[in-house]
């Protein structure tokens, strides 16, 4: 596996010398090397792929209560119909069926969202077994925070990033441009000195609405690039940026009288 992990990243490292000797690759030197040290995460997240890959596409889930291989991991059983538990690799973009990029089919994914939600529904299952209807229910929880998640772009941005291995802290994470956050400053006064009036208010709201616009496009270019080419960091400072703007938007929206 270690050996594995270096040639596909090797491009990454400065210091290929040390990959030469064959012992390096025994998991008890390798994991007390500098070298583990430095990259531990990008390792753990490439081991976690494999795992995960090879789970998906060699085992084949069998049903809870007629033992059938479930040969298109759908979520209710091809042979007794019976509904299948939420395979733990499984992540809102294929739960949803919907490609796993930023950009998504927005129409699509409202389509797929109704109609398990349909076929959830608990009415169908009042008749049904009590570990039916706690796998409904369970499912259906998961669909309703997946539908949440893809729907926003905000939140999507944070599930890919989460994805690729990529935790956000929102309580620990700094922002520190301070000429940026200058001028969230000044907005933020411009609402206070008209809160009476509201064309003033409508014409900040669109112009925060337009920054964050430019921002998902930024966000969207940055999850277009390659592997190694991507660069959390632009997300990161863009999801920052976004989430200031749409504080303000949402204030706005309160504070401007419904015509």
């Amino acid at each position: 596996f270690y050996k594995r992990f270096i040639l596909s990243n090797i491009k990454n490292f400065k210091n290929i010398n040390i990959f030469k000797n064959r012992n390096f690759y025994t998991t008890n030197i390798f994991e007390k090397s500098n070298f583990f040290k430095q990259n531990k995460k990008l390792c753990f997240n490439y081991r976690k792929s494999i795992v995960l890959n090879y789970c998906k596409s060699d085992v084949k889930p069998k049903c809870w209560n007629c033992d059938i291989v479930n040969e298109d991991e759908s979520i209710f059983c091809n042979s007794c119909d019976f509904i299948q538990p939420l395979e733990s690799s499984v992540d809102y973009f294929e739960l949803l069926d919907i490609e796993k990029k930023f950009d998504i089919d927005l129409p699509k994914l409202y389509k797929n969202f109704i109609k398990l939600q349909r076929k959830l529904h608990p009415d169908k299952f009042h008749m049904r077994t009590k570990e039916e209807k706690a796998l409904s229910n369970e499912l259906s929880t998961n669909i309703n925070a997946g539908y949440k998640t893809l729907l926003n772009p905000y939140k999507r941005a944070k599930y890919l990033l989460k994805l690729k291995g990529i935790e956000i802290d929102e309580e620990r994470e700094q922002f520190n441009d301070k000429e940026y956050l200058m001028m969230i400053f000044t907005i933020r006064e411009e609402i206070e000195e008209n809160e009476d009036n509201q064309n003033k208010l409508k014409e900040i709201l669109e112009n925060s609405k337009n920054e964050t616009e430019m921002l998902i496009t930024t966000i969207s270019n940055a999850f277009k690039e390659t592997t190694d080419k991507f660069n959390e960091e632009i997300v990161l400072l863009a999801l920052k940026k976004y989430k200031f703007h749409q504080q303000i938007i949402n204030e706005l929206k309160e504070k401007i009288a419904v015509e």
